[in-house]
């Protein structure tokens, strides 16, 4: 679950944030986030009659971005997270993640990317410290209209876990809109079919939507509440199953940038 987070949070940053502009000089953009959120997960280990907990949820990032004359960007992060159940303490963990993606604009509407994304966790109630790895590569295709931009993608990943059971080469399909409702309010819907294939464990296949509306309260300050419902199908019967979060995000955040 950990893993996704993470995960997630890299791929909506290349949707997202940083979507494709004419470049006539090298420039620098960076960003510093800190992020509190409450979150319901109705499923912790993702197997039949597991119970959901609420958690509290607490991140920092910091997000650098160079772009040079040719639309080739350099993308590095770093973030920490801390997350604290309700009931479930034995899934109290600290972490801490990096990622480096370099990405190339071709026509400043499709965007190819290749990037590594480790991440360290520490378990609070157990010895526990794994550490994770995912090489990853892909394309998007983006596609503005009024105040709208659809998305479509693809992406392959290499997930190499330190429990061998988790280790796996995925395929994933994705598209989505981000829509305008005002210049303080903006709303996003995506839907994702993800192919895992495990080394040891029983091959699954997920088929995600998500919607989540965020409101900027400031330039400084942002509130977010969303939602997503996973379908698992897995060869192992256990593990087929519907999931689903949802939670509200107070997101706090920094922005500069610098061109030589």
């Amino acid at each position: 679950m950990l893993m996704k987070k993470f995960c997630n949070a890299a791929s909506f940053a290349l949707l997202f944030a940083f979507f494709c502009f004419p470049a006539s000089a090298n420039r620098i953009d960076l960003r510093l986030d800190g992020q509190t959120s409450g979150e319901y997960n109705s499923n912790l280990v993702q197997v039949n009659n597991f119970p959901g907990d609420f958690s509290n949820n607490y991140f920092g990032t910091l997000t650098l971005r160079y772009t040079a004359p040719t639309n080739t960007q350099i993308l590095a992060r770093v973030q920490g997270q801390y997350n604290k159940f309700i009931k479930e303490a034995d899934f109290d963990v600290l972490a801490f993640a990096g990622s480096v993606t370099a990405s190339q604009w071709l026509f400043n509407n499709l965007n190819l990317y290749a990037g590594v994304q480790p991440v360290k966790q520490f378990s609070l109630s157990t010895d526990r410290q794994p550490l994770d790895i995912v090489y990853l590569g892909g394309l998007t295709y983006y596609l503005p209209v009024g105040k709208t931009l659809g998305f479509a993608g693809y992406q392959f990943d290499r997930t190499n876990t330190q429990a061998e059971d988790f280790r796996s080469f995925n395929h994933t399909l994705l598209a989505g809109v981000r829509h305008t409702f005002t210049e303080h309010l903006f709303g996003n819907l995506s839907a994702r079919a993800r192919f895992r294939n495990l080394d040891i464990s029983p091959d699954d296949n997920r088929f995600s939507s998500l919607l989540n509306f965020q409101y900027l309260l400031n330039e400084w300050l942002t509130l977010q509440a969303s939602g997503e419902y996973t379908y698992v199908s897995s060869a192992a019967p256990d593990r087929t199953l519907g999931l689903f979060n949802f939670g509200f995000n107070l997101i706090a955040g920094y922005n500069n940038s610098f061109v030589f």
